[in-house]
């Protein structure tokens, strides 16, 4: 471990050196290492940012020292608001563009300059830096990088993360991730991943934070040649309860069928599986909250859905979840509405919904 009161002289290094030199590759790398092993790491941030630009302006894009530069930097900005907002006024995004645009996309210092977009464009308070990084025109390279990656490697995982981000900081740069195509490119990373990657859990929250801004670019991720709702699909039926992806599938494929009965009926063919994943989830897991909401918009959108909601199973399932759940929990209240929805489909189903006890018993029936 490099203690951080070394930090001057690396910083020394990184700004006198030849930046393509093996000894800014080093600094670089011990900076790294502070960053991510030191708490105090993210305060170099102010001081470590212009060097690290230095590095990734001058150098060889596909240099070593680039890649540690890069890896260094974004590993600072991982650490703070402060820090990300530190690598912007220094300059780090269109040095990091540069080496996106101009490296080999399967080379270390791309997956390294990806990794520190990605966390760049993260977002806790206000999504103005991850709007500015998509009017920077970050987001078609990011696809560029994700074409030419394998959908099992670190460098899709950040492409593709970094991609989540953006979409989550506000409509419009949602509409620029759509507008680069990233849709049916993300589309084909879901159908060739494993299901319990990293890469299929940013995917899909890439999906679900793109639908939750607008019925419009609901419509633009469930369109059929996008492929998204057959990938999800697919994600559901693979996908394990205990899968840390679970959960993100089932959160983008709600998303993605709320607001149109068209939308919930595309999406009916998953009930099986969020029965399935309803009875293996956790109790009050997100996991058990997104699949009562997802099948009780399915439910809801005709009497037709609420049938076959029913016949797969899920008045017995939600009525399980809703008896061990915590009375004002998110998960009781989910999985009450869902059972309204499916009682409200005929008086055959309210009859069974009321068989399970789960339900007070509504006042006409008293």
């Amino acid at each position: 471990m490099v203690d951080a009161g070394t930090v001057p002289a690396l910083l020394r290094v990184l700004q006198e050196e030849d930046p393509e030199s093996e000894a800014v590759a080093l600094a670089a790398e011990a900076l790294f290492t502070v960053a991510k092993e030191c708490e105090a790491g993210f305060e170099v941030g102010e001081m470590a940012m212009p060097a690290l630009v230095r590095v990734l302006r001058q150098a060889h894009p596909e240099s070593v020292a680039v890649a540690k530069a890069a890896e260094a930097l974004g590993e600072i900005a991982y650490t703070s608001e402060a820090a990300r907002d530190q690598a912007m006024d220094a300059g780090a995004l269109p040095a990091l563009m540069r080496v996106m645009r101009e490296a080999d996309p399967q080379s270390k210092s791309v997956a390294e300059s990806t990794f520190a977009v990605t966390n760049i464009a993260i977002t806790e308070e206000s999504g103005a830096r991850a709007d500015a990084l998509a009017a920077a025109g970050v987001v078609p390279l990011l696809i560029r990088v994700l074409k030419a990656a394998d959908v099992g490697s670190s460098t899709a995982e950040y492409a593709v993360g970094a991609l989540r981000n953006i979409a989550a900081a506000s409509k419009e740069s949602a509409e620029a991730v759509v507008a680069a195509r990233a849709v049916p490119e993300l589309a084909r990373v879901l159908q060739k991943a494993d299901p319990a990657s990293e890469v299929v859990s940013n995917a899909a929250q890439t999906f679900g934070n793109i639908a939750n801004h607008s019925d419009a670019l609901r419509e633009a991720v469930a369109e059929p040649e996008a492929g998204v709702v057959p990938a999800l699909m697919r994600m559901l039926r693979e996908i394990r309860a205990g899968s840390s992806s679970a959960a993100d599938v089932v959160f983008a494929l709600g998303n993605i069928s709320s607001g149109s009965d068209e939308r919930a009926r595309a999406a009916a063919p998953a009930v099986p599986s969020l029965v399935q994943l309803l009875e293996g989830a956790d109790p009050g897991s997100e996991l058990e909250q997104y699949a009562a909401y997802v099948i009780g918009n399915i439910a809801y959108s005709s009497d037709s859905l609420a049938e076959e909601v029913a016949a797969a199973g899920a008045v017995q399932a939600l009525a399980r979840v809703l008896n061990r759940a915590k009375p004002d929990s998110e998960t009781a209240a989910f999985a009450a509405e869902a059972l309204r929805c499916i009682a409200d489909g005929s008086d055959e189903l309210a009859n069974v919904v009321a068989a399970t006890g789960a339900l007070p018993e509504p006042k006409w029936r008293q």
